[in-house]
């Protein structure tokens, strides 16, 4: 199975050739990014394709703002797919729906968001996202048996924030979530947020002894079900994600040797999982 790292462009300037040269040569296979990293789409698409690059979008439903409908949600996924389908995403990252929506609404959410799919011809990865329906384990355990045809961005430093905890509890559903992931988001959070300070640290020894632990689960259950490449992006973010120093807000790491240093750890682990 192919290892394929994908960089974000959150904390990046807008894509430009600087931007495509530097996520090459620093061994990443694509880009993952939605149309707000994008100011000039042929621009994007000629950068992708003179430095070899593949393509994952993002779609995030409705945006960023809460109380909006069933229908609004897919009318806006739909329409944000559309305008990516011409770059040749390999996947759609969705950020799905409402986490305060009623169980009948997600239910016909990821109805619909199938038909869409189906419609449309690219695979959707449903990411497992706080503030969307797939935000806590519970329910996302719920979706899952209830809608086979679900397939995740797996995410699980939203799931360590939700329920402050390592998730010690919640290996059945990590288990069935790993069963249904195509892509993988390889940042390590903790108890109280989504983001380390700096995965590199000693001090989170007990975190990545856990992410590392379900990254596996799912590389070798991509490695079970036939999937070409075990595709992940280390999707550390810049300040507010990344923690920032009292009255200077200055970030106290630095986002681009964060990015890399998990990605090499990354393939380092690979390496060593199809070893043994």
């Amino acid at each position: 199975m192919e290892l394929k790292a994908f960089r974000h462009l959150w904390g990046y300037p807008i894509a430009s050739p600087e931007t495509f040269r530097k996520i090459r040569e620093a061994g990443y296979a694509g880009i993952e990014t939605g149309m707000l990293g994008i100011d000039d789409p042929q621009g994007f698409l000629d950068g992708l394709k003179a430095h070899g690059l593949e393509y994952i979008g993002q779609v995030y439903t409705a945006g960023f703002t809460k109380g909006h409908s069933v229908a609004e949600h897919l009318a806006h996924l739909e329409t944000e797919v559309r305008k990516l389908l011409p770059l040749g995403p390999a996947m759609i990252n969705v950020h799905s729906g409402e986490d305060t929506w009623p169980m009948d609404d997600m239910h016909a959410y990821f109805c619909g968001a199938a038909e869409l799919e189906k419609k449309l011809g690219v695979p959707f990865a449903h990411e497992t996202h706080r503030g969307r329906c797939l935000f806590h384990p519970t329910v996302a355990r719920i979706m899952l048996e209830s809608h086979p045809e679900i397939k995740l961005v797996a995410d699980l430093s939203h799931w360590v924030c939700v329920c402050e905890r390592l998730l010690e509890d919640q290996q059945e559903i990590i288990a069935l979530a790993a069963d249904r992931t195509i892509h993988v988001h390889c940042r390590m959070g903790h108890a109280e947020a989504p983001q380390v300070t700096d995965p590199r640290g000693d001090n989170y020894a007990a975190e990545r002894k856990a992410f590392e632990g379900w990254w596996q689960l799912i590389h070798r259950s991509m490695q079970r079900r036939g999937l070409p490449a075990f595709s992940f992006c280390p999707e550390y973010g810049p300040p507010p994600y990344m923690p920032t120093l009292p009255y200077t807000a200055m970030p106290v790491a630095d986002l681009e040797e964060i990015c890399n240093w998990q990605a090499e750890r990354i393939r380092e682990l690979v390496s060593q999982w199809q070893a043994s």
